[in-house]
C-alpha cells in the first residue's frame, strides 16, 4: 500500500474489484475499477462507492445491480459468443475473458488506454500466509457474518487455501506461500499478457447506435430463425452461414449445462435455444 500511496501524480492506479473496499480503507482512490465477474459477491466489492468514485470499467456479464451503482461507467465484452455479438452491434471494446482473472483483464484494460509501463502490486498469485485474499476485502465480512463455532472465518478461509490438494509451497522473503496449480496458469498467462503489445483501442463512434431493445429483438428473430436440426450437430452446423454461426455459438455455453443432466447434444441445444427465448422475450416485455 505504501508503494502505492508514494506513487506520485504521474501515475494511474488500475483497481480489481476485490482490492477496491482494501484500497478505499487505507484512503486510496483508483482512477479506474475493473469488474468482468457474473457473480453476485462482485456486490460486495462495490459497496464502497462513494462521491468521489472512479471510472468503473465493466464486463457486460456483471450483474446490473452492480453496474447501475456507478455513476461513471465502461462497458466492455469479454470472451463470451453473446458478449461479441452484443459488442460488434454497439461498437463496445473487447477484452479476453479466457484467460480467468481479472488481473489479467484490468492489465489489458490498461494497454486499450495506452499505458506503457505497467506494474503490478499485490498479484501474489498464491496464497501468503495461507491468506487468499488481503485484509479488507470482501471475504473477511462475509465469512464472519456466517461464521458458527463449527465452521469459523478460520475454517473457511483454510477450505479456500487447501481446496487443491495438489499445491506446492513456497518461501518468499520468509514467508510460506501456497500455490495451487490454477494460479500458475494465471502466473504464465498474465506474465504472457504484460509481454504482448497490443494496440491503444477506442470504442467505434462511426457506427449507427441501437437501443438495447432493438439490438435483442433482432438477435432474438436471429435466434428464432434458425434452422431446425434435423441432422448430426456436424452437418448441421457446415449448412449454416456466418451469421447463423455466431447467432447459434450464443447457445452453447448454457447447452453445456443442459447436456450434463441428458448427453444428447441436439436436445442440450434445442433446452438452451428455448430457454434463452423465454429470457429474451421476458426482458423485452418487462425489461426496463
Amino acid at each position: 500500500l505504501e508503494s502505492i500511496l508514494n506513487r506520485g501524480d504521474k501515475c494511474a492506479i488500475i483497481a480489481t474489484d476485490t482490492s477496491f473496499p482494501a484500497l478505499h480503507a487505507a484512503g486510496i482512490s483508483p482512477d479506474f475499477v475493473v469488474s468482468i465477474d457474473a457473480q453476485i459477491y462482485s456486490y460486495l466489492h462495490h459497496l464502497a462507492i462513494n462521491d468521489e468514485e472512479p471510472i468503473y470499467v465493466f464486463g457486460l456479464s456483471v450483474p446490473r445491480c452492480i453496474t447501475v451503482k456507478a455513476k461513471k461507467r465502461i462497458l466492455i465484452a469479454g470472451s463470451h459468443p453473446f458478449s461479441r455479438i452484443v459488442a460488434e452491434a454497439l461498437g463496445l471494446l473487447c477484452f479476453d475473458s479466457g484467460r480467468g482473472n481479472v488481473t489479467s483483464a484490468a492489465i489489458e484494460v490498461a494497454k486499450m488506454i495506452g499505458i506503457e509501463r505497467i506494474d503490478t502490486v499485490g498479484a501474489d498469485f498464491g496464497y501468503p500466509s495461507g491468506k487468499p485474499y488481503a485484509t479488507g476485502t470482501y471475504l473477511y465480512s462475509l465469512f464472519a457474518a456466517r461464521s458458527v463455532r463449527s465452521s469459523p472465518l478460520e475454517a473457511e478461509m483454510a477450505d479456500i487455501v487447501f481446496r487443491d490438494r495438489n499445491s506446492r509451497r513456497e518461501l518468499r522473503d520468509g514467508e510460506i506461500v501456497y500455490i495451487p496449480r490454477i494460479m500458475d496458469r494465471y502466473r504464465a498467462m498474465t506474465q504472457d499478457l504484460l509481454r504482448l503489445e497490443l494496440k491503444k483501442r477506442r470504442e467505434d463512434t462511426t457506427r449507427t447506435k441501437i437501443s438495447w431493445s432493438s439490438f435483442l429483438k433482432h438477435y432474438l428473430d436471429r435466434l428464432e430463425a434458425l434452422p431446425t436440426i434435423t441432422s448430426s450437430i456436424t452437418n448441421y452446423i457446415g449448412k449454416l452461414d456466418g451469421e447463423e454461426r455466431a447467432v447459434l455459438s450464443t447457445v452453447l455455453p448454457s447447452a453445456m449445462r443442459y447436456f450434463a443432466d441428458s448427453p444428447d447434444p441436439v436436445s442440450a441445444i434445442v433446452s438452451s435455444k428455448r430457454r434463452i427465448i423465454e429470457i429474451c422475450s421476458h426482458e423485452l416485455r418487462y425489461g426496463s
